[in-house]
């Protein structure tokens, strides 16, 4: 989760995360593997997850 984290920043997860549906997507457009992408995630706090996908954003 460490080599997650120096690999892909918070920023590099904000900027793709609003089109990228997918951890596979997330790892082609950042250029690691998908493994890296889902240690990535697993580091997020409530609050880092809630500013890549809001709430608001997903109501029905």
């Amino acid at each position: 989760m460490e080599v997650a984290q120096f690999l892909v920043s918070f920023e590099d997860l904000r900027g793709v995360a609003g089109w990228c549906r997918n951890p596979w997507d997330m790892a082609e457009e950042l250029g690691v593997t998908e493994q890296v992408i889902i240690d990535r995630l697993q580091t997020l706090d409530g609050d880092q997850i809630q500013q890549l996908w809001p709430a608001s954003e997903h109501t029905a």
